[in-house]
């Protein structure tokens, strides 16, 4: 089967009378894997920690949802790494990992629960 996966995403803005806005979407890809990841993480504040990829394998989509309501957690995109994603309480982020890929976070403060979705393509 093709075109398994959709992709829309939307960015709206507008403040003082300035306008920004993106849109894409919707385009279909093809998915290659069978075996998508659905996980909610417990991520702590003390050390990072290894997103578990269980048997979703390498590369694909990746999105995650920070669930807290206080904290914020980043992401980085290996083990001692800078930091590079920030997700406030709320946010999401999506974006396409690498076959060699290997995420880590660290939440701030207190643990936060991460909820994400892998789609290896």
């Amino acid at each position: 089967m093709a075109s398994e996966l959709t992709l829309r995403v939307s960015l709206s803005f507008e403040k003082s009378g300035r306008l920004a806005e993106l849109l894409f979407g919707p385009t279909a890809r093809d998915v290659a894997g069978n075996k998508p990841l659905s996980n909610v993480q417990s991520i702590g504040f003390a050390a990072e920690e290894a997103i578990v990829v269980g048997d979703a394998g390498a590369g694909g989509y990746f999105m995650a949802v920070n669930r807290d309501a206080t904290n914020y957690v980043e992401l980085r995109p290996g083990s001692g790494l800078a930091d590079l994603i920030k997700l406030l309480p709320g946010d999401v982020c999506l974006f396409r990992l690498t076959g060699d890929a290997t995420l880590y976070a660290l939440a701030n403060t207190a643990a936060v629960d991460l909820e994400y979705v892998i789609l290896p393509l």
